[in-house]
């Protein structure tokens, strides 16, 4: 949807922030699929370039060759660093011609919410996101109570003191994860980004025995973009929420 509404009008720009080596493994079946940035690469009308970045150097050069073996001559930069460590090389790819769809598929916390400021400041940037709500959020509650700067500060938004908010609720961790997603869907907001509302427009996924691992989030300074993600869950996820 992307690259087709609006492949005659700016200079698409692809950015993968955990690029990976371009496959991945079905656990359950060891069925070898695409990865995001071969998706990416793949994409009927493609991005005019793509930015990948990984802290793993084997795993850019395994994608690297992936790519450079498709012989479809794009336009590809990869950066061998740590996400919060390659804002400013990837914002020098980036003009006033360019618009931007940046995929941010963590495993945790990695990402600092520094870095995203960072990232979109004066930029055109959709973002789409995995919110690690268990896997990062809730998993980690306990284990950083009492953990000055922990990886959940870095990560969240400022002004919100989650854990006041924990106490508050009961000790409960979900309730506490449940309100660091909406505060940082707030702190998206406030960085221009268009509102999202967390009962119908996010996408949750979910383990086995139906506990929601995380969810993904789009979000748009332009409501044109808004609109394309939200026809396309209604189609796709009709049958999902979130509460």
């Amino acid at each position: 949807m992307f690259t087709t509404a609006m492949r005659e009008k700016w200079k698409l720009v692809y950015i993968d922030l955990f690029a990976g080596p371009g496959k991945c493994i079905i656990r359950s079946s060891q069925e070898e699929i695409d990865g995001s940035p071969l998706i990416a690469v793949n994409s009927k009308y493609r991005f005019g370039k793509y930015i990948f970045v990984d802290n793993n150097p084997k795993a850019i050069e395994a994608l690297r060759k992936r790519v450079e073996a498709l012989e479809l001559g794009v336009e590809a930069k990869y950066h061998v660093e740590d996400c919060n460590n390659a804002i400013d090389d990837v914002r020098k790819e980036l003009t006033s011609e360019t618009l931007c769809l940046a995929f941010i598929d963590p495993t945790g916390l990695q990402i600092k919410w520094n870095s995203i400021k960072r990232l979109v400041a004066g930029t055109k940037i959709d973002m789409l996101f995995s919110f690690m709500y268990h896997m990062g959020i809730k998993r980690n509650i306990r284990k950083s109570l009492n953990v000055r700067d922990s990886a959940i500060d870095y990560f969240l938004p400022p002004e919100f003191n989650w854990r006041e908010f924990y106490e508050k609720s009961g000790r409960n961790p979900r309730a506490t994860a449940m309100a660091i997603l909406g505060h940082y869907i707030r702190g998206l907001n406030s960085l221009g980004y268009i509102e999202m509302s967390i009962q119908n427009d996010l996408i949750p996924i979910t383990n086995t025995r139906g506990v929601y691992l995380y969810f993904l989030l789009f979000v748009s300074k332009h409501q044109l973009g808004v609109k394309f993600w939200r026809e396309n869950i209604k189609k796709e996820f009709s049958q999902l929420r979130l509460l």
